[in-house]
């Protein structure tokens, strides 16, 4: 079945005739090979009557999923995309049911799945919604599998394909712009500013009642503390986008900075990616009411000695959790 595969697939998409984008994507996320896919679930040790592939794309692992589940139900927003997961129903696997939804509100009764499974997808959601709802239709001892982008994929974005790329500057500057932010909300002003700035000055309790005066990120970095876990963790970010940032992002990071120092509620930032380190999926999925739960590079759990190394190296940081639902 999985030797097949392939060969049908691009006779799809060739039939598809779908735009340049959506071609070439759809293209690259089946380029590793059905073997691939299947293998990486197989190392999981996960299978079961019923799956959701939550954000599933052009369904190259919901493809995969249909060999270990008797029914995966495909969810993805993209219409366009979920008619290539269509055909494949139609034509390679009929045990796959495509879904328009969204994963932060789920149409499925509670207790429906034995899996979830949610590939690259989840950093650009609220994610503590997405793991409610991925509980609550997990039966109980049920599995959950995610994959997500820590520190170190976000900065490959911005400093290497970022140079070809603007798009991926956006993105991975979106990223530690959020990581701030959300460090800065229940920070503690000693941890974070260096002396100087830990007071409201008179300056800025005046400025506050007007227009606050523009800030350079450079200006704002010195605000902060390097000798303090915290502070440490906002200078990686502001360093980060420092180098490789466009201006607009320079200038939002700093505005957060400031606003900080000088006591004002915090504007969320306006991008969507979200910086997620295996230790912040540790306690979200804690939280979230899961246990059992395991963590590496991605295509690294259950990897056997004749297995092909990861995809992606240590210092790009895509990790993968496995959980299980309480």
């Amino acid at each position: 079945m999985v030797d097949a595969v392939d060969s049908k697939i691009l006779k799809l998409l060739d039939a598809l005739s779908l735009s340049g984008y959506e071609d070439g994507y759809a293209r690259t996320e089946f380029s590793r090979g059905a073997a691939y896919h299947h293998r990486r679930i197989e190392m999981l040790g996960v299978s079961g009557a019923r799956a959701l592939d939550a954000g599933c794309g052009v369904g190259n692992w919901s493809l995969a999923l249909s060999q270990f589940f008797d029914e995966v139900h495909a969810l993805e927003l993209s219409e366009t995309r979920l008619s290539i997961v269509s055909e494949i129903s139609k034509q390679i696997v009929p045990n796959i049911k495509p879904v328009v939804g969204n994963v932060e509100k789920l149409d499925f009764p509670d207790g429906h799945f034995d899996a979830v499974f949610c590939i690259g997808v989840i950093f650009l959601v609220n994610v503590e919604q997405a793991l409610a709802e991925f509980r609550r239709v997990l039966k109980p001892n049920g599995k959950l599998y995610v994959t997500y982008n820590a520190a170190g994929w976000w900065r490959y974005l911005m400093e290497v394909r970022g140079k070809a790329e603007p798009n991926c500057v956006t993105f991975g500057g979106d990223a530690f712009i959020d990581r701030a932010y959300r460090l800065l909300q229940s920070a503690d002003r000693d941890a974070i500013l260096a002396a100087p700035n830990r007071k409201k000055s008179w300056r800025a309790m005046l400025e506050g009642l007007f227009a606050s005066r523009p800030v350079d990120l450079d200006q704002a970095r010195l605000w902060l503390r390097d000798d303090t876990a915290l502070g440490k963790e906002l200078i990686r970010s502001v360093d980060v986008v420092l180098a490789a940032g466009n201006v607009k992002q320079k200038q939002e990071l700093a505005v957060v900075l400031r606003d900080f120092r000088d006591g004002k509620a915090l504007q969320r930032p306006s991008g969507r990616a979200r910086l997620i380190d295996p230790s912040d999926m540790q306690m979200l999925m804690e939280q979230a009411g899961f246990s059992d739960i395991r963590t590496d590079l991605e295509g690294t759990l259950g990897r056997g000695s004749q297995d092909p190394e990861p995809i992606y190296t240590a210092a790009q940081g895509v990790c993968e959790t496995l959980a299980r639902r309480i």
